[in-house]
């Protein structure tokens, strides 16, 4: 059942990267290093917060910013050739993560403006 549960939680699946990127298995660059602990809550849980973002950023600017780095980090996953495996399939739940804060801010954009 926990396994389960594992495979279905994507909050599980971002542990994961950053017990990778604690463990020196990533090859992240500063940038990258700076999005894994914001979108995986280190800097606080609001999506401003999780997308570099402070907390006066309107509901647009965070729909652009987390579309932007969707895109970033599914071509980061393409990149089979200079990085690692465990690289790409991080990048791909960096992407994945982006997704769902994509999902919630249209979702609260539809109700709030």
């Amino acid at each position: 059942m926990f396994e389960e549960l594992e495979v279905k939680e994507h909050s599980f699946k971002e542990l994961q990267v950053l017990r990778n990127y604690y463990d020196s298995k990533l090859n992240f660059n500063q940038n990258e290093v700076k999005q894994l602990l914001e979108v995986t809550g280190e800097y606080g849980t609001y999506y401003g917060y999780r997308l570099g973002l402070d907390d006066t950023a309107t509901i647009p600017k965070m729909l652009n910013i987390a579309e932007e780095r969707i895109n970033y980090w599914y071509q980061k996953a393409e990149d089979i050739i200079r990085i690692n495996r465990q690289t790409i399939k991080a990048a791909r739940i960096m992407a994945r993560s982006y997704e769902q804060i994509l999902y919630h801010l249209k979702e609260a954009y539809k109700h709030l403006w």
